[in-house]
C-alpha cells in the first residue's frame, strides 16, 4: 500500500520518478520526500520509493515503497528481459538522474532500486 507523503523538492516530482527520504514534516506527521537526484542520494542513501503521481514542492503524494506492485502507467518501463530496475546517476539533468531505467548488468554507474 502507498505512504502518504510530503514533496520537499523545488522542482517538484513527477509520477514514476524514484524518491528519497529528506526529512520528516511534524504539522503532517509524515515523511518528506524528493527526487532520488545525486545530490540528494549523498544524504539519503537509498532510494524510499516512487511517485505515484505528479506533485509539486509541499503538496502531499502517494508514494509505492518496497512490496508494492508498480502498474506500467506509473513507471513507463514497459516489458523488457532484465528485472533489474535502476536510476541514472550519470544523466547529466537531475531530472533524468531519479527516472527508472532497466538494465541487463549493473556496472556501478546506476543506483538500483
Amino acid at each position: 500500500m502507498a505512504v502518504g507523503c510530503i514533496v520537499d523538492d523545488a522542482a517538484g516530482v513527477l509520477k514514476g520518478d524514484a524518491l528519497c527520504l529528506v526529512g520528516w514534516d511534524g504539522g503532517t506527521n509524515k515523511p518528506k520526500v524528493a527526487r532520488a537526484t545525486r545530490a540528494a542520494l549523498l544524504t539519503s542513501k537509498t532510494v524510499y520509493g516512487i511517485a505515484e503521481d505528479d506533485a509539486a514542492d509541499t503538496d502531499p503524494i502517494q508514494v509505492l515503497v518496497a512490496g508494492d506492485a508498480a502498474r506500467d502507467t506509473v513507471t513507463s518501463l514497459g516489458a523488457g528481459t532484465s528485472r533489474i530496475i535502476a536510476t541514472d546517476l550519470t544523466a547529466a539533468a537531475a531530472g533524468d538522474q531519479c527516472r527508472l531505467i532497466r538494465v541487463a548488468s549493473p556496472n556501478g554507474s546506476e543506483y538500483v532500486v
